[in-house]
């Protein structure tokens, strides 16, 4: 995973010392065949005189029977049921042998990595065990916060509904994790015993001693793909000397196949302005401008007039924790910016190149996730970890005032939107629900319906701006179509399943026939929706390289920006 190597390396080194002897024999055996006039291919008969020592020797090594050293601790063989443990190695390794210790000592079956293994099959492993567990503990360490590692096992977990435990050892709690209670066991501690017991009750020995950590492979596994590469190389240099001694054969014609069309074609371009993942981007009503927003504190107002050519004009600096959302009123005077430091600050952007900080927003209790205006511009709504909907009256934007705080939802509201005409509302819930609201009147909002149609937590909500779609993402890998013709009882459309893994984002086209998608999976797939009950995957867009968290168009449809966990927003226009 991400530091830890133990003996490993010298394993491999022993392997390489037993080929290396191989090859020695080889060439031993090259020697009495030169003098004995043997020598007109010396070359060739020297590399493959070697190629079959190295080989030789690695077998010898290989076949020997493991010794006790190379077994590890004694596994079920087919693992779960069992707690597992998540960390980095560079600043809990000590903390979490000792954890896995404690809690083996208490009869809970634990299992953890102990050592740094790259590669799909690890991957797979790592992915397989999470399914397999009962519980997972995340051991919160500064390191920890920085490790993508840590941060895929924990999504992975949420994903699959695994109950989550997290210890503070040092720093400060998970972002990801700002919603669950975590226990403090900073200096070291040892876990409540309350907690001891929970997670024996979910995780109990079966019999005999937990497994601490992977079960290494035997030694002659683990290094067979070495041995077998090495052999493959001296092979493939001894073919080389057979070629090389053949003359050169004409070049032959290279058929070549263009790349296929797609229906959509658009060129694109990547900022890569933010020091941190970029989890919010936004265009101004006039599709001029476009902000970002991100985990590096920052808000970067850009020039996208020529979406071609974006160039950043400004960089806020007002919050002191992540900015996770960003969002421009429909005169683009204003543009609010919401932050992991519960505040919401409302920015004057009328000189695009100079904003300037009007007022704040303080009402949530935690980290604030989304923030949306209303299509008239007075009200702004807000939602939060502290599973509340704040409206907002921002007539005076420099002075804020709470108009009303919705309590609908039983866990944190990840997203907001208004609809086109101002009277409904709907926001998103790691609850798995979406709730559509009654705000014809902002100070008396009204329940109108809950929405249950997805199996997992749901991350946005998105209206078209014409006609009557509405749109829901989820970590269920789905993106549900509803027809909203009737807020307070909404029909189910058609059901998107192209993602291969939760789906983050959602945008329409200003003029309502195209949607995009974004998720896990690093995609952007954009979407033909004119008849939102048969929708047309229409092109999908790879140029990220992890998650893309987010995705808008801009109003006069001339440009889609995505932005995401690789620190990067793209932009991509029409080609001409």
């Amino acid at each position: 995973m991400d530091v830890y190597r133990g003996g490993y390396v010298s394993r491999v080194r022993r392997a390489v010392v037993v080929a290396v002897a191989g090859g020695a024999v080889g060439g031993a055996a090259w020697w009495p065949l030169s003098r004995w006039g043997f020598g007109g291919g010396s070359t060739l008969a020297a590399t493959l005189l070697l190629s079959l020592g190295v080989m030789l020797g690695l077998a010898v090594l290989l076949r020997r029977r493991p010794t006790p050293g190379d077994r590890g601790a004694a596994e079920p063989s087919e693992p779960g049921g069992h707690l597992f443990l998540s960390y980095s190695h560079a600043d809990a390794a000590d903390y979490v042998r000792r954890l896995a210790q404690v809690l083996t000592d208490a009869g809970v079956l634990v299992w953890f990595d102990s050592r740094i293994v790259s590669g799909d099959r690890w991957t797979r492993m790592i992915q397989s065990r999470i399914d397999s567990c009962a519980a997972v503990v995340a051991v919160m360490t500064p390191m920890g916060a920085e490790s993508t590692w840590v941060e895929r096992e924990i999504t992975h977990a949420e994903q699959a509904g695994k109950p989550i435990f997290p210890l503070l050892l040092a720093g400060r709690g998970f972002f990801s994790l700002a919603h669950i209670q975590y226990h403090d066991v900073t200096g070291g501690q040892l876990p409540p015993e309350a907690l001891i017991a929970k997670l024996r009750a979910l995780a109990p020995l079966s019999a005999g001693p937990a497994p601490i950590g992977p079960r290494p492979r035997p030694l002659r596994d683990r290094v067979r793909p070495f041995g077998l590469a090495a052999s493959a190389l001296l092979l493939v240099a001894s073919l080389a000397v057979v070629v090389l001694s053949v003359p050169d054969a004409p070049p032959r014609d290279r058929a070549t196949t263009p790349a296929p069309k797609g229906s959509v074609s658009m060129r694109s371009v990547s900022l890569t302005n933010h020091a941190g993942t970029v989890f919010g981007v936004a265009f101004s009503p006039d599709g001029r401008t476009m902000a970002s927003a991100s985990a590096d504190k920052t808000v970067i107002v850009w020039d996208v007039a020529d979406p071609a050519r974006p160039s950043p004009l400004a960089t806020l600096r007002g919050h002191t924790d992540t900015v996770l959302s960003v969002a421009f009123s429909p005169d683009r005077r204003t543009m609010a910016s919401a932050s992991a430091d519960k505040s919401v600050i409302l920015w004057d952007v009328t000189d695009r190149g100079k904003p300037v900080r009007l007022g704040a927003a303080t009402g949530h209790t935690d980290v604030v996730y989304s923030v949306a205006f209303s299509p008239d511009g007075l009200t702004m709504a807000t939602t939060g970890v502290d599973r509340t909907v704040i409206l907002w009256n921002v007539a005076a934007p420099a002075q804020p005032v709470r108009l009303a705080t919705l309590t609908g939802h039983k866990d944190l509201v990840w997203s907001v939107a208004f609809s086109p005409d101002r009277a409904t509302m709907a926001t998103a819930s790691t609850d798995k629900t979406v709730i559509l609201w009654d705000v014809a009147n902002p100070a008396k909002p009204s329940r109108l319906t809950t929405l249950t149609g997805h199996a997992a937590w749901v991350f946005t909500v998105a209206f078209s701006p014409v006609g009557s779609t509405m749109a829901t993402t989820s970590g269920d890998k789905s993106v549900i179509l509803w027809d909203v013709t009737d807020p307070a009882h909404p029909v189910r459309r058609a059901g998107l399943a192209d993602h291969t893994n939760t789906v983050l984002s959602a945008a329409f086209s200003p003029d309502g026939r195209l949607l995009a998608t974004t998720g896990y999976d690093k995609l952007v797939i954009l979407w033909d929706v004119t008849n939102p009950a048969a929708p047309i995957r229409r092109a999908t867009f790879t140029e990220h390289s992890n998650w893309v968290a987010a995705v808008a168009f801009s109003s006069n449809g001339g440009a889609l920006a995505s932005a995401g966990y690789d620190q990067s927003i793209v932009v991509r226009s029409p080609v001409s």
